[in-house]
């Protein structure tokens, strides 16, 4: 019996496909950095999809906690995606204001961002527990009670930790960092020792660092670089 070579009953069009590149594109842009909606849209149409659709879409850098982006010489530099999870305007008790306006506000523990679409990650996560007990920085950093919001400046300035939970809080970021970052990116992070040690914290992600340097007034400032490699970082959740 001589069989029938039939026609395909669908083509492939790639116009077709550069207006759904579009319409995900749009999608994004309107989610405006909500983190709920961006995930949703993640979960609906596939991490690999979202990534293929915001090729060259992103800026090369992200900054993952910027606060109130105080080591940047350009606070307002368009190279950088500046995120934090917080946004506000507020006094210091010398008198100067303070503000953080983040462009996206989501947690650096589950940031919306597809997978390898960065060149660069900035991580400069709070480094103060919320009560910190005996701590003779105790008047400086604010409040003892561990159910009172922080009042201190360090405290406003750079966010605080939980002081049970910091421990996965911070391997979560590292984490999301590492996965959001490309194949042989640059990481960038930078910690204060004044309650935890930065021997601690580097035991939170099994990423090894390439080179660090002290620096403040104490010595007690690290900034450290990490590179990664091609190991593929799944999604700290």
């Amino acid at each position: 019996m001589k069989m029938e070579k039939r026609k395909p009953k669908w083509k492939l069009d790639m116009k077709t496909i550069e207006i759904k590149k579009e319409d995900i594109r749009r999608a994004i842009k309107e989610a405006d950095g909500n983190p709920v909606a961006l995930s949703c849209l993640r979960s609906l149409i596939g991490n690999d999809v979202m990534e293929d659709a915001m090729q060259n879409e992103f800026k090369p850098v992200l900054d993952a906690c910027c606060g109130g982006r105080m080591f940047y010489f350009n606070k307002y530099d368009d190279r950088v995606l500046f995120q934090d999870i917080r946004d506000f305007d507020t006094i210091l008790c010398d008198g100067r204001t303070f503000s953080v306006h983040p462009e996206v506000c989501a947690s650096f523990t589950e940031m919306p961002y597809p997978d390898n679409c960065f060149a660069m990650v900035v991580f400069d996560p709070p480094h103060l527990l919320r009560n910190v007990g005996k701590s003779k920085f105790a008047d400086m950093y604010g409040s003892l009670n561990p159910k009172a919001s922080p009042t201190g400046y360090q405290h406003i300035k750079y966010g605080a930790l939980p002081n049970r939970d910091w421990r996965d809080m911070l391997k979560k970021g590292f984490a999301e960092c590492f996965r959001v970052l490309k194949s042989g990116g640059f990481l960038i992070f930078k910690w204060n020792d004044t309650d935890i040690k930065t021997t601690e914290v580097l035991k939170l992600t099994p990423e090894k660092p390439i080179f660090g340097h002290l620096s403040g007034k104490r010595s007690n400032t690290h900034w450290i670089c990490f590179m990664k490699g091609n190991k593929q970082f799944p999604s700290s959740n």
